[in-house]
């Protein structure tokens, strides 16, 4: 696929998130940076661009790269509930999801 590409990395004001990187395309790199201008997680400091104007091959193996940790505390600050306690059924199929993203990972 074709475009400018970015890879994000949530930080530690998005919490249980930090470490946890995603990647996005767009049309163009004139595209990106008038995006990511406007980007809330970006204005709001909770994510920061580690990478931009690679191909999909290269965000893909930096997303890869995201520390089981990050997918862990992800998991868990998904499960949380507004009373602080966690929902074991969400954090149980987030868990899952992690089992198949690090299985995704083996040679």
């Amino acid at each position: 696929m074709t475009g400018y590409f970015a890879v994000f990395e949530y930080t530690e004001k998005a919490g249980g998130y930090k470490g946890v990187r995603t990647y996005s395309r767009f049309e163009s790199k004139k595209d990106f940076e008038s995006q990511r201008t406007q980007m809330p997680s970006l204005l709001s400091g909770e994510e920061t661009v580690i990478y931009d104007g690679t191909n999909e091959e290269r965000c893909r193996e930096l997303v890869g790269d995201t520390p089981t940790t990050a997918y862990i505390g992800a998991a868990l600050e998904s499960a949380r509930m507004p009373d602080g306690t966690i929902d074991s059924d969400i954090l149980e199929m987030h868990l899952m999801n992690i089992e198949v993203v690090l299985g995704d990972r083996a040679p």
